[in-house]
Parts: structure tokens; C-alpha cells; sequence
């Protein structure tokens, strides 16, 4: 069954669903308690190590207790304003990195799709019809991926999309039988064995 367009009819009186309200529901319950990684440890541990400084904190840190005067502040306002800055003046092609990187323009509508609200309603109703869970191992809990069992870039290729309101119309893309509920790792396991068959 394709999703309901955002703001109509259809759409408002599914959001009004018993089951719409227990998917949001079972979203919230597996959400609570859950703490994010540390992320700034794993930075420190990829970058930092090897720093004089690394793990220095409080009163051993070379700058602990010394604040900048106000007089050095206005000082270094002035020096790095207007044409004293050494990146004043270089915008569009002037900047330093204009025309380094080049946007693919199939990246870029890639994108702009897995971003629309449209992707994050037919994801949130992959996980429910799943119950949140992955339909390969059964994990639970774990950062889950919506996967298209019909890949993804071949019904954009098959149905010739070329923008976001061609996307949004294609009812196929948006099927939630053509949806399945995996982990990262079984998501990534399962694209490995796509690969090899080609």
C-alpha cells in the first residue's frame, strides 16, 4: 500500500489511526534510557593521542585559570577585521575550495530524496509493519536501516526520475511492501552478497 500524500485527506485521517499512535509509541519506549556513544572519545582516540597535551585537564592545563584581557581581545577584533582577514573578499570564485569538489548531480538527487519527508514516513512505516526489529538476525534496540528490496537507483532508473516531484508521485518508491527492516550490519552483509552475484 503507498503512502498517503503529507496534507491530504488521506494522509490526516491515517495520522489519526490506532496504529499510527502505537508506532509512534513503541518509537518513544525503545528510545527511552538510551545514551548515545561518546563520540568525543573515539575523536580523541583517532586524533589526539599523540598531542604534548592529551588528557592534561584542570589545573595541570597550561591555560587553566588565565583569561584573555580585554584590551587583548579588541586587539585581535582589529587585526583579524575587514582586509586584515585572510579570508576577507574571497567568495564564489575567489573562495579557496570553489570548483574543488563537484556535486554528482544522481548524488545530489539521491539525496534530496532520502531527505524528503516522504522517505521518513515510508521508513517509520517499514519499522512499524516490522515491529522495529530486524527481519534477518531479529535484533531490537540497534540502529536500524529501511533497505528497498528492489534496489533503490533501479526504480529511479526504471521509472526515469529526474526530480524530487517525480519522486514523490512514484508509487512504487514508495511501497512498503518493497521495504524491509535491517540492521546496519546485516544491511551491510546483504548488499556484499548482492555485489558478488553481479
Amino acid at each position: 500500500m503507498p503512502m498517503p500524500k503529507k496534507g491530504s485527506d488521506a494522509y490526516n485521517e491515517w495520522i489519526k489511526t490506532d496504529r499510527y499512535k502505537t508506532m509512534i509509541k513503541r518509537m518513544s519506549k525503545a528510545k527511552k534510557g538510551k545514551k548515545r556513544p561518546d563520540l568525543s572519545e573515539r575523536n580523541r582516540r583517532n586524533t589526539g593521542e599523540k598531542h604534548s597535551m592529551y588528557g592534561i585537564k584542570g589545573k595541570d592545563h597550561y591555560n587553566y585559570g588565565k583569561s584573555r584581557s580585554e584590551e587583548y581581545k579588541q586587539k585581535q577584533s582589529i587585526r583579524m577585521s575587514g582586509e586584515n582577514n585572510p579570508m576577507h573578499g574571497k567568495t564564489g570564485k575567489n573562495h579557496p575550495n570553489f570548483g574543488k569538489r563537484k556535486e554528482n548531480p544522481i548524488t545530489s538527487l539521491h539525496k534530496l530524496i532520502r531527505t524528503c519527508a516522504y522517505y521518513s514516513e515510508w521508513r517509520l512505516m517499514v519499522f512499524g509493519r516490522d515491529n522495529f526489529s530486524c527481519q534477518d538476525c531479529g535484533k531490537r534496540g540497534t540502529y536500524l536501516h529501511a533497505h528497498h528490496k528492489k534496489w533503490f537507483s533501479l526504480i529511479l532508473e526504471e521509472n526515469k526520475i529526474t526530480s524530487l516531484e517525480q519522486a514523490e508521485s512514484c508509487s512504487e518508491l514508495w511501497n512498503i511492501n518493497n521495504g524491509i527492516t535491517l540492521c546496519k550490519k546485516c544491511h551491510k552483509k546483504l548488499h556484499k552478497k548482492q555485489k558478488e552475484k553481479e
